[in-house]
């Protein structure tokens, strides 16, 4: 993948409309297309099937400067992707390809329930019936409803693990959507709940994983949200360096302290080596990162909702979102706390 074709399609074609994106399910939902149609997605697909098969340091970028030229269709886009990489990593099969083919294609566009197979306690329950799964239970969270048509939901049997595409569509009474919850920091992203009661899914419709290694991504998925962590601590830098672009100017060599920080964090991230456990703590550390440079960047704007055509207008959104992710119920810094 070209990444800087890719940069210049953000440029121009969606940091321009990242406000309206952040507010707008169909706005969400065209950008999303639009970056579809550009052939920016596969990355862990092989080019022979159409994909872009990137390295770990180009996924790991493309996903920062998503995230810094627009969070809501970076964390719309981390769906999708998870479902190309699951088909492409760890299934094998006819049926396989035709889905991988038709996604790339556009002529489905399918998101990600499988997150709750992480949990050590699943709220889905799953009966076989005559060579037929019936579910029961409650998903709490699906990204996507009206954007996405289709979603992989992954579920448990004998502890087995087992995954279907089934439509992103209301079927009372044995499936049922509740209206969009009240997702504040991604709120265009469409996310709603799922009741399954008796839903039966056909046990030809079922795949099963066939090559080895682990059927739910887990630090994998964590260090691709350190990632959108960095993407919005780009965008934060990129307002302050708009703003201490000086020598003179107070806050000058804080901001390189500020991008050197952020560097280290890049290339800690990209360290084969790191255990799960320092993935997370690596988590958390990203997280801090970028709200200290959103408050750094919010208090140096003083307020403005435009300035140089950074979107500052998202400030006061991510940075609650970092917030609330890491910071709740502690102290909250003044410009001149900061000690870099």
């Amino acid at each position: 993948m070209n990444l800087l074709a890719f940069h210049r399609f953000l440029k121009t074609q969606i940091t321009p409309q990242a406000y309206g994106i952040s507010q707008s399910t169909p706005d969400l939902k065209k950008a999303f297309h639009k970056m579809m149609a550009q052939k920016f997605c596969g990355l862990h697909v092989k080019k022979a099937q159409g994909g872009l098969n990137c390295s770990t340091a180009k996924i790991f970028f493309f996903w920062e400067l998503l995230a810094c030229s627009s969070y809501d269709l970076a964390f719309l886009s981390v769906q999708q992707e998870g479902v190309l990489r699951q088909l492409a990593q760890q299934f094998d099969s006819d049926k396989t390809e035709q889905t991988i083919n038709a996604i790339l294609s556009q002529q489905q566009f399918i998101g990600h329930a499988i997150a709750h197979l992480l949990k050590n306690t699943s709220q889905l329950h799953c009966e076989l019936r005559h060579g037929d799964y019936y579910i029961n239970g409650k998903l709490d969270w699906l990204t996507g409803y009206q954007i996405f048509d289709r979603f992989m939901l992954g579920f448990k049997y004998q502890e087995a693990i087992n995954y279907c595409i089934l439509p992103f569509v209301s079927n009372p009474p044995t499936l049922e959507i509740s209206p969009p919850l009240a997702l504040g920091t991604v709120p265009s992203s469409s996310t709603v709940s799922l009741r399954f009661n008796d839903y039966r899914i056909k046990g030809r419709d079922v795949m099963r994983a066939t090559m080895k290694g682990k059927s739910v991504p887990s630090s994998l998925g964590v260090m691709v949200h350190i990632s959108l962590s960095l993407g919005v601590a780009r965008n934060g830098l990129m307002i302050i360096r708009s703003i201490a672009k000086h020598v003179d100017h107070p806050f000058y060599k804080k901001s390189l302290a500020l991008w050197q920080k952020h560097r280290a964090l890049r290339r800690q991230l990209l360290s084969t080596t790191l255990t799960e456990i320092e993935v997370s703590t690596l988590r958390i550390t990203a997280l801090r990162h970028a709200h200290d440079i959103l408050l750094c960047a919010t208090l140096l704007s003083k307020g403005r909702v435009a300035l140089q055509g950074s979107p500052v207008s998202l400030l006061g959104k991510w940075l609650m979102q970092t917030t609330v992710a890491c910071y709740r119920d502690q102290h909250v810094k003044t410009l001149a706390e900061f000690d870099f």
